[in-house]
């Protein structure tokens, strides 16, 4: 009767077990997380430079961190202007501080005449 209960106790115990969230310890990292995607990022793996190296480091960031980006249409082609915040205290914090970045950058791009912005910096994803 006891090994019975005792086996019966250890199931119960490993159901709850699968049931529970994870730890504190696993949801502290977030490196290698994309975090709350409000927008898709559409970049390819094998692209280099600037907006891909700055999702790069936010993807491999491990605190709170933010992308933002915008596009903007060269006479070449579409191009992204884009701005991360990487380990800041709180993911607001961060989602403000990715926009400021982004806005500033497209404020450099603004005046070169040969692009169309396409339209106001948004944060892509947060974590």
């Amino acid at each position: 009767m006891i090994g019975q209960r005792t086996g019966t106790l250890a199931a119960i115990l490993g159901f709850a077990l699968v049931l529970l969230p994870p730890t504190l310890a696993s949801a502290a990292n977030l490196s290698g997380q994309e975090g709350d995607v409000r927008r898709k990022v559409m970049y390819m793996r094998d692209m280099t430079g600037g907006c891909s190296g700055l999702h790069k480091k936010y993807i491999a960031a491990s605190g709170h961190s933010a992308f933002a980006a915008t596009t903007i249409h060269y006479w070449a082609g579409p191009g992204h202007v884009c701005g991360i915040s990487i380990n800041a205290g709180s993911q607001k914090a961060a989602e403000q501080k990715a926009m400021a970045s982004c806005q500033a950058a497209l404020k450099k791009y603004k005046g070169a005449g040969e692009q169309q912005i396409v339209g106001p910096c948004y944060v892509h994803m947060s974590k």
